[in-house]
């Protein structure tokens, strides 16, 4: 399977991946701002803005996760995401991983994500809920 990614490398590449997300989410709303210029219907304007990244989040993380093992900050930072046999992971195992799972890890404190540090598989509780693992590649 290889060796489990440093902790380090992980933390960083989560901040390259927030940095790109948001510089993703300013486009977004950019983007709308200029199409739907003052519109009257601020509903509307969030609902599209919800919708946007909803899909940036699924194209940004999720599919990639499934198909590469890695996002950009991930990739950067050499490491990827694979399950307990070595393998990439489904889309579905990466959606759950990365939606319910993250948000689960997040929860409390970020005790989920703590959790890694002291975990002998350096596992946060969204790759223990999925069977995933970070190693370097």
């Amino acid at each position: 399977m290889g060796q489990y990614a440093p902790l380090r490398h992980r933390f960083l590449a989560n901040l390259i991946d927030w940095g790109v997300k948001i510089l993703i989410e300013v486009g977004i709303v950019v983007s709308l701002e200029t199409l739907f210029p003052s519109s009257s219907y601020a509903a509307l304007d969030g609902a599209l803005i919800l919708i946007f990244s909803v899909l940036a989040v699924v194209a940004y993380d999720i599919v990639p996760l499934s198909r590469s093992g890695a996002t950009v900050g991930k990739r950067m930072m050499g490491i990827r995401v694979v399950g307990q046999d070595g393998r990439l992971i489904s889309l579905g195992r990466s959606f759950l991983r990365e939606v319910v799972g993250k948000w689960l890890s997040g929860l409390v404190f970020s005790l989920g994500y703590l959790w890694a540090l002291w975990d002998k598989d350096k596992q946060g509780w969204h790759d223990k809920l999925v069977g995933t693992y970070v190693v370097r590649r």
